[in-house]
């Protein structure tokens, strides 16, 4: 059997332009001749609690307090709120990561994992004439033996159509602060990716992604191998050595794997967290739309957003409670990096929890997937 290496053109364009998007201050162009068209929007009436969990179980869900609470368990320290972005001092990490600024969050439960390839057919099959599947990416639904591919994340779908799922399990898309406050541990633990300091623990990304994606019979009715980058299916990558900073107390637990389990095993997954592949596998929808200088306003006091009473933090700092992006913009947040993302060094910067990154809402990626949120009532 012949082994061919698979560069698609196409891949490694829309690499390239997602990673020039992220560190030009014009982002326009995006791998596309013309922005894409958004759609319409997609009303659909949200199933109840008990079809939910048949599609996504309560065991894969987790629950995060809010930190109006951390706040007051901090004897009214601002150190109980939760601090977003960037404070070093490197110039490889964007403008728009700056400054760090405190924000407040209420509690919220979210998808340990991102939406599958099976979730949404779900949603499709059951609004029919609303929303269609999205493009098939080139590795497939099914692998050269037939085997299923409905674990992985689903993928190319628009914004649009993410939040639509996202309401018909009656949740949302999570808002950036949000994104980042599971994503990164960030009670007292903060982490530079998703569940650590050292990307090869933690992601799917370019370092590691590389495999048979598929195989093909070529004119001489020979069987060739194709290789290639891909993602992998949701919650497969585990590292058993992380613990968590107990010191606090609050939320913590030790002994937890980076990823607690995985889809087809979730009775491994620790109750009180285990949200994973936020670091790599594939980028995450947020609501919010994008501002290069959104974190400054927060930070300054100046943004629409209501901020938490100084008798409460204790400090003359700005915490903006419950922050969801400027009202209007071209593009929504991106985040989290992908399978695709990463360099010989292994440090790449699109899968830090603070890195921002941002698409029209009508774009359609083989790297761009999802994950819902809840309010817990």
């Amino acid at each position: 059997m012949n082994k061919i290496v698979l560069y698609s053109k196409y891949l490694f364009l829309v690499a390239a332009a997602l990673l020039t998007v992220r560190c030009e201050d014009d982002p326009t162009d995006f791998g596309h001749d013309a922005i894409p068209d958004p759609g319409p929007d997609i009303y659909v009436t949200p199933i109840s609690p008990q079809e939910r969990a048949e599609i996504i179980p309560d065991d894969q869900i987790a629950e995060y307090g809010s930190t109006e609470e951390m706040i007051q368990r901090s004897a009214g320290q601002v150190s109980g709120a939760i601090e977003i972005g960037y404070t070093g001092t490197s110039n490889g990490y964007p403008d728009d990561q700056r400054p760090q600024h405190y924000v407040g969050l209420k509690a919220l439960k979210v998808m340990r994992f991102e939406v599958t390839v099976a979730q949404f057919r779900k949603f499709v099959e059951a609004n029919p004439g609303k929303v269609q599947m999205p493009p098939e990416p080139y590795w497939g639904w099914t692998d050269h033996e037939g085997n299923s591919r409905e674990n992985f994340p689903v993928v190319n779908v628009t914004w649009k159509e993410a939040k639509a799922f996202a309401e018909w399990v009656g949740g949302r898309l999570p808002t950036e602060a949000e994104w980042e406050w599971v994503a990164g541990n960030l009670w007292r633990d903060r982490k530079t990716y998703s569940v650590g300091n050292t990307i090869t623990n933690c992601s799917w990304y370019y370092q590691n992604s590389f495999q048979l994606v598929k195989v093909i019979t070529d004119p001489q009715g020979k069987q060739v191998e194709r290789w290639g980058y891909m993602p992998h299916p949701v919650g497969t990558y585990k590292q058993p050595t992380y613990v968590l900073n107990t010191t606090t107390g609050w939320g913590s637990t030790a002994g937890r794997t980076t990823c607690l389990g995985s889809l087809s095993s979730p009775t491994s997954i620790d109750s009180s967290d285990g949200i994973c592949d936020a670091s790599g596998n594939v980028m995450e929808w947020c609501s919010d739309w994008f501002s290069p200088t959104y974190y400054q306003e927060c930070y300054d006091g100046v943004a629409n957003v209501t901020y938490v009473p100084e008798e409460i933090t204790g400090s003359d700092e700005n915490v903006a409670f419950d922050p969801q992006g400027p009202e209007t913009g071209e593009m929504k947040v991106l985040r989290g990096g992908s399978f695709l993302m990463g360099n010989e060094d292994n440090s790449p910067l699109g899968l830090r929890v603070t890195y921002r990154q941002r698409a029209y809402p009508g774009v359609r990626d083989v790297q761009v997937g999802f994950r819902v949120v809840w309010d817990v009532e």
